[in-house]
Order: C-alpha cells, then sequence, then structure tokens
C-alpha cells in the first residue's frame, strides 16, 4: 500500500483516500446516531437563516463564521441532516489532501510520499463524530494550512515576513470558527521562539495576522451593536462558563485507546530511527508543541466530547507515519496499517451502530438524540428551553435569541433589572415561542414580573407552558 504513494503519483493517494471514504459513506448517511451538538447547529443554522446576527440576535458562544455557514447551509437545503454531513465528509478529504501535500511540499518525511494522508483519513474514521460538520472541524481546515506555513517558514533559510502574516490570518480565522482554537497562536509562538531566529518583529507579525481577521469581526459588531456582546459570549467565553463534558472522560480513552496505542509506539521512532535529520527533528518537536495545544483545547471546550479532540489527529498522522515509514520490511508494513484500519473502522461501525455492545466502556447516552423528524419537513414547533438541555428542542425550532443557558442564565435570573425584563419582552413579542420548558424554575416570576405573560402562557405540566393566545 504504501510503495504507491510516490511524488510523482498523488492521484493515488486520492484513489485510496476515496476508497476509504466509501468505506463510511452508506454507514454515515443513513444508520450513524444523531448528536445533540449536531442539533444544536441546526437550530443556530435556522436562526441565521432568518437573517438573525450572532451574539446581539442570537445568545450563544459559538464562532461567528461557523454560525454563517449553518446559516448558509439552512438557507439551500433546510435542516438536512445529509447536506451537513456530506459537506463534512468533502472537508475531511480536503484536509486529509492538504496534510499529505504539506508533508512533502516541507520534506516531512525521509520519502516523498502522500501516506500521511492516508493515516490522517484512517484517524478521522475512528469515530463517527469526527466526520460531523463541527466549528472544530471547519477550523482545523485553517489551523492545517498555518502549520503548512509555519513550518516553511521554519525549514527556510530566509524567511519571508508575508510567511508569518499568513501564518497570523489563517491562526485568527480558525478562531473564529472555534473560539478556543485561538490558543493556537500561542502555540506557534512557542514553535517560532524554539525552532527559529526569528527577529522579535516577526513574533509581533504573527499576532498582527491573527488581529486583522479578529478586528474585522470587531468593527462589524460594532456597527451592528454586538460588540460588548461579542467580547462577552465569543472571545471571553474561553476563561470562564464551563459546562458538564457530553461524554465522560473514561468513554473518550475509551474512543481514543486503539489511535492512541499506535501514537504513543510511534513516538520513539523518530528520535531513534535511521537517517533522520535536523528538518525531521524540528518537525516533530513542531507537532508535540501542537499536540499539547490541542490537548489544551481540549480541556477548556465548553460543551466536551471526543470531537473536540480533532485537532490532535494532525500531530498524530504525522508520527504514525513515520513509525509505519520505519518498517524496514514493507510487507510488515503493510499487515501492521492493514490490522489499524480493521480495528479502527471496526470500533467506529460498532460504537456507531451496536453501541450496546460497548455499553460498559463508552457511554454517549448524553450525546446521541433520536433524530429530530421535524426539523426536515418543516414541522418544527417554536420552543424556548429554559436551562442548558439542549436535548429538550427534540422537533422544536428555537423562538428567542436564548438558545445557550451560559450566557442566557443572567437575564433571567436578574428579573429585578428592568434593561432584563424589556429585553425579554421584546424577545417573545418579536418570536413569541409556542412552548417554553423551564428547567431551572424561572417562570414563575416571569410571570409575576409580566403580567401580561400570563394572560398568553398556561402551565400544561410539569416546567412546561404553552402559547394560548
Amino acid at each position: 500500500m504504501f510503495r504507491y504513494f510516490r511524488l510523482n503519483a498523488p492521484f493515488r493517494l486520492v484513489g485510496l483516500l476515496a476508497l476509504l471514504l466509501l468505506t463510511q459513506l452508506p454507514f454515515f448517511l443513513d444508520a450513524y446516531p444523531f448528536t445533540v451538538t449536531e442539533l444544536r447547529y441546526m437550530l443556530i443554522g435556522g436562526k441565521m437563516a432568518e437573517g438573525a446576527t450572532m451574539y446581539r440576535d442570537l445568545y450563544d458562544g459559538m464562532g461567528p463564521l461557523s454560525a454563517g455557514v449553518y446559516g448558509i447551509l439552512d438557507s439551500l437545503f433546510g435542516r438536512s441532516v445529509t447536506a451537513y454531513r456530506v459537506l463534512a465528509i468533502a472537508l475531511v478529504f480536503t484536509q486529509c489532501c492538504i496534510f499529505a501535500i504539506s508533508g512533502v511540499l516541507n520534506k516531512a518525511y525521509k520519502e516523498n510520499n502522500y501516506a500521511s494522508g492516508l493515516v490522517m483519513m484512517t484517524l478521522f474514521c475512528s469515530f463517527f463524530q469526527y466526520m460531523s460538520l463541527t466549528p472544530m472541524l471547519m477550523a482545523n481546515t485553517f489551523l492545517i494550512l498555518a502549520t503548512h506555513f509555519s513550518m516553511n517558514h521554519v525549514m527556510s533559510r530566509q524567511g519571508e515576513d508575508s510567511q508569518i502574516l499568513t501564518v497570523g490570518i489563517m491562526a485568527g480565522l480558525a478562531s473564529l470558527f472555534y473560539w478556543p482554537a485561538l490558543l493556537f497562536l500561542a502555540g506557534l509562538e512557542i514553535v517560532m521562539v524554539f525552532l527559529t531566529n526569528s527577529v522579535f518583529r516577526r513574533y509581533v507579525l504573527l499576532i498582527a495576522g491573527a488581529a486583522l481577521p479578529l478586528g474585522f469581526c470587531a468593527v462589524y459588531y460594532l456597527w451592528h451593536d454586538g460588540l460588548h456582546n461579542l467580547l462577552n459570549q465569543g472571545i471571553l467565553s474561553i476563561l470562564h462558563n464551563r459546562t458538564a463534558p457530553l461524554v465522560n472522560h473514561t468513554s473518550v480513552w475509551a474512543v481514543c485507546a486503539i489511535p492512541l496505542l499506535l501514537f504513543f509506539r510511534a513516538l520513539p521512532a523518530l528520535w531513534g530511527g535511521r537517517g533522520f535529520n535536523y528538518r525531521h527533528m524540528s518537525y516533530g518537536y513542531a507537532m508535540l508543541i501542537t499536540a499539547a495545544t490541542a490537548l489544551a483545547v481540549y480541556f477548556i471546550s465548553p460543551y466536551r466530547s471526543p470531537s473536540n479532540l480533532i485537532f490532535v489527529i494532525g500531530p498524530a498522522a504525522f508520527f504514525i507515519t513515520h513509525y509505519l515509514l520505519e518498517i524496514r520490511k514493507r510487507f510488515v508494513t503493510e499487515i501492521v496499517f492493514g490490522f489499524f484500519i480493521v480495528l479502527i473502522l471496526g470500533f467506529n461501525y460498532t460504537v456507531a451502530l451496536t453501541p450496546n455492545i460497548w455499553a460498559e466502556y463508552v457511554d454517549l447516552s448524553q450525546l446521541t438524540i433520536p433524530k429530530p423528524t421535524g426539523l426536515e419537513n418543516g414541522e418544527a414547533e417554536k420552543t424556548l428551553v429554559l436551562g442548558p438541555n439542549f436535548r429538550l428542542y427534540g422537533n422544536g425550532e428555537l423562538a428567542t435569541p436564548f438558545l445557550d443557558w451560559r450566557f442566557t442564565k443572567p437575564i433571567f435570573e436578574e428579573l429585578d433589572d428592568y434593561g432584563n425584563l424589556l429585553l425579554i419582552h421584546q424577545a417573545f413579542e418579536n418570536d413569541p415561542p409556542k412552548k417554553i420548558i423551564d428547567q431551572e424554575n424561572v417562570m414563575p416570576k416571569l410571570l409575576e414580573k409580566i403580567p401580561e405573560f400570563q394572560q398568553r402562557y398556561r402551565k400544561a405540566g410539569e416546567g412546561t407552558y404553552i402559547l394560548i393566545l
């Protein structure tokens, strides 16, 4: 398999990647479980398609570019799960090709081949959520490009300021898709400090590059009267407002067990193998810094699940590729990698399609939900959930801007503030919910503070209110 990945035959990489994707496609489109994170993305996409402005008309901590992508998808395809997942597959395929080509251009391996792309694709197949259209997946595209230009600067004897500026811009764009990815800017600075002899001006230039897209974003929200919300719900949200993980740590380690075993087996290969030079060592140190940064991003992520580890896939693919290429006998490489693929795909299929087999080790009960039918056939009911549980939206469609309880909780719990009452009243007037699910028992005080709502809503069960007028 690896002997076909020669520099003059990249089309063979594309063919093998496509073959691996085809093994996933039928299951991915038809049978893979629907997740609560996908429901959240579709709710946001629906509001954005209606013309909402993120953070001002929609209270959530998602990156503005990700919200914009979901809004475009909702406008074009409606609440189609298939559309979201097909785009995710295309994006994964693109990232694997970019990663493989980057390794060849930067001479990251002893052999000029595209094996790293296939290894990366295999790692993407290790868990079904990696191939969901998440903000992390979209941000990862720009981080791969940032790593490419960064390593190109490290490896070149005469680096150019334009490369540093491009690295910063890529990191800034990644953070606009997923705010915690802003931490990678620090990782890139560390790479420059330890692996280059750049002058101080270039360290500042890297930050200036990241500030360009962030600055344009700030100007946009300043113009639309939402700069304060952008700071609170966006940039500053990575420093506070943690939530309970959607998948517990034991389950995350179980999902990552097979890739991690090969990753740790592969780590010594780069420094203990034959024929490695300074270029390979520098690339390895940069990937270690990237992996450490990716783990830090995982722990500061608000809704933690295996998909937050997507940034580790690139460094893992780099080291595993070096390990496989270090094996002297190619038929042994074929056997090892073939066995690796079988384990990865087998585990992925059984976890996704027959979760009861792994129920003792992998608990996905908080992550997966029944696929909502109302989202696709236009029968979704305008719903407001006052609490942190997105699952309760079910077949509902978001009413009012109040989605993420991390940011709406202070509004509904501080009803003595006239500004909060006015904000809630305007939101209910502009987009009245037909059903309110009150997890936090705030509706009794709200009805007391706004008597007008007592005539509009009646209690229909424990914590449930319905619109009667």
